[in-house]
Order: C-alpha cells, then structure tokens, then sequence
C-alpha cells in the first residue's frame, strides 16, 4: 500500500444517490451514507466511518432479522462480529467444523435449521436487546398459539422440598 499526496486526493460525501459502498464490511450489498471518503489518483479509497462498532453490530442485526435465507458472506459475517473462530462457532451451534467451513465458503447449501440456529445463536450470544426482545416476541407467539390447541390437557408442575431446598419433582403428563 502507498501513500498518495493529499493533492492528488479528492473528498467526497456519500448521498443516497452516491453511496460509499461498504465492501470492508465482508458482505457485497452494505452501502453507508453521511460518511466522508478520499479517493485517490490511483483509484484507492479511504473512508472515515465514526462509531464503527455502533455500525457492524447494526448491520449484523439487520442480517439476523431479515426475511430471506442467509447468505455463506452473512453466516461468516455473524460469526466474526461475535469474534469466534471458526471451530468455537461450530461447537456453539452444534455443527462440524467442516460443514460451516462448506457453508461460508458456498460448498455446501444453508438448510432452514442451521439457518435458524445461526440467527438463535447470535441473538443470544451477542445480547442485542432488539434481537432478544423479538425472540420473545416469537416466542410468546409460539406459546399463545400452543395454548389455544383444544383438548390439551395442562401439563402439572409439582414442587417437592427436602432439607429446605424446593426441586421439580418428576411427573407424568
């Protein structure tokens, strides 16, 4: 890498009709505006982006919630945002360290599971308060509609105590 003179840099100012195309982001499709950026005679680009983790945790947040299926950039993207190498984040996820190295790389496809795992982990591992209070959203959802089933018999919960301490005594249905 080498060092251009400032006059022969010009500044500009990304706009929604000029966007900074954000490829050091990892992912293709992240375009940031109000930001400054230099470009060089050579063609090269500097940008200054204020509050970089602020940006990275809202784009990975904007990955997590989307509607269509991950992408092999996004899946890696996620996993390096909670920075956790490969092997850590296939522990986590239950999954061969080979088949997310498949997945990152495009060689293998995304199945809806491991889709969702991938979402669930890093809503919980990353504690983004906008990410966990959708699952519970979800979740609530999930349960209402469990609920309504007709004939469905309540389950029991049955509290026992020994030696002053209250456990959940085993029960059937």
């Amino acid at each position: 890498m080498h060092e251009c003179s400032s006059r022969g840099r010009q500044e500009f100012l990304a706009t929604l009709e000029h966007p900074y195309h954000f490829t050091e982001s990892g992912l293709s499709n992240v375009d940031l505006v109000g930001v400054r950026y230099f470009e060089c005679e050579c063609g090269e680009k500097l940008v200054e982006i204020p509050a970089i983790k602020q940006l990275m945790s809202l784009i990975a947040r904007h990955v997590a919630m989307k509607a269509d299926a991950l992408t092999p950039p996004e899946i890696r993207f996620l996993r390096k945002q909670l920075g956790q190498r490969a092997t850590d984040f296939s522990a986590n996820i239950k999954m061969e360290p080979e088949t997310l190295s498949r997945m990152e790389n495009g060689k293998q496809p995304i199945s809806k599971k491991a889709d969702s795992y991938i979402r669930l982990y890093y809503a919980l591992a990353s504690k983004d308060p906008v990410l966990l209070d959708t699952m519970k959203e979800a979740l609530d959802s999930v349960l209402a509609e469990h609920r309504k089933i007709p004939g469905k018999k309540q389950p029991r919960t049955v509290a026992k105590i020994e030696h002053d301490e209250w456990a959940l005594a085993a029960t059937a249905g």
